[in-house]
């Protein structure tokens, strides 16, 4: 088994409600591995070991229509998904890492015919959806893998030069966590996720960590393993002070009493 990297390290961010049930184990060579009772006997034909599946929760991997993270770095994430599904011109991305996705959700205003066509000819089935809707194309790949039951979910090309877009994106990981999922941006040296109650940055140590408040406010802040830590302190919106902290620990800890955090983990940040 490979060693393991920044990418491939499961950042622990889940509030008590989302922890019943749930099973953490530590395996050599692997970060944390969560299993749930509702995900035994659910094999994933993408992700295995040793030539035997692993069960745990599953990942489901939605490539957005933002700045690409490089097909490089869509083919590892794909190969750990137990589905992946491209929201509109997400779907270009893949072809060209030459990832073939289980779904294709949007309005497909962004994809050429030729385009279309060729993932259609592979037999991917693709939802199309009018152009002019309330949801963007993300929102309905998220929602689709929600309903296929997924319990973890990895975005990528979720954040670029569409601001409106990577906010907007950043509010789809509040609208996950409400139903209980587990999901984050992701791109080869940054991931960004919530935290309510408590969670960790595990395995990167000297990593540029920013934490913002989702809302007003968020309080009973206390940061343990990092260069400035906190104790019950209060960040409010229009005070950015949680920007650029640095990772000390190989496990960082974060808890909020009260409120959501908005985390951003960067790895070899200027």
């Amino acid at each position: 088994m490979k060693e393991k990297g920044f990418v491939d390290t499961i950042i622990e961010a889940a509030s008590p409600r989302m922890r019943r049930g749930e099973v953490s184990i530590d395996l050599p060579g692997l970060s944390v591995i969560r299993i749930h009772p509702a995900c035994a006997g659910v094999k994933s034909s993408r992700l295995t070991s040793g030539g035997h599946s692993l069960f745990y929760w599953p990942m489901f991997l939605i490539v957005s229509g933002g700045q690409s993270p490089g097909s490089a770095f869509i083919r590892e994430r794909a190969a750990a998904a137990r589905m992946v599904i491209a929201a509109d011109s997400g779907a270009r991305y893949c072809l060209e890492a030459g990832v073939t996705p289980d779904l294709v959700v949007g309005d497909m205003d962004s994809l050429a015919p030729g385009e279309l066509e060729k993932i259609r000819a592979a037999g991917v089935k693709v939802k199309v959806h009018p152009a002019l809707k309330d949801d963007t194309d993300t929102r309905l790949a998220l929602e689709e893998a929600i309903a296929l039951g997924a319990a973890r979910v990895e975005l990528l090309a979720a954040i670029g030069d569409r601001f409106d877009h990577s906010l907007a994106n950043v509010h789809l990981l509040y609208c996950a966590h409400l139903r209980r999922v587990n999901a984050c941006i992701l791109s080869p040296g940054t991931r960004i996720f919530l935290v309510e109650g408590r969670g960790a940055v595990r395995g990167a140590t000297g990593a540029t960590v920013s934490l913002l408040p989702l809302g007003m406010e968020a309080s009973g802040i206390t940061l343990e393993g990092f260069q400035w830590p906190l104790e019950e302190a209060d960040m409010k919106l229009g005070d950015p002070y949680g920007i650029s902290n640095v990772v000390l620990s190989d496990e960082a800890l974060i808890t909020v009493r009260r409120g959501v955090l908005v985390v951003t983990v960067v790895q070899d940040a200027p």
